[in-house]
């Protein structure tokens, strides 16, 4: 989560990279953080890297892959400061 209360909206980035083995089997990554900007202009920036790996899937012998499943949330609050010129 990103919040910022600011005089306008802020920058606000996001960036996961999500990398996994093809034998990858049961494994999870999980990965949570707040920012708080208070300040005339903000700007935050995350930057995740994840890699999964391992695992014995019990169906590769069959030729049955399972992928990765991959879901990004990205919550970006903008709270304008008093006075702030926010666009309608």
């Amino acid at each position: 989560m990103q919040v910022a209360l600011s005089d306008v909206p802020a920058t606000q980035e996001n960036d996961v990279t999500v990398e996994s083995e093809p034998d990858c089997y049961g494994n999870n990554s999980t990965h949570v953080m707040t920012q708080f900007g208070d300040a005339e202009k903000v700007t935050q920036t995350r930057k995740s890297e994840h890699h999964l790996g391992g695992g014995n899937h019990p169906l590769s012998e069959f030729g049955v892959e399972t992928p990765t499943i991959f879901t990004p949330v990205h919550v970006k609050v903008n709270v304008p400061r008093p006075g702030a010129n926010f666009p309608r």
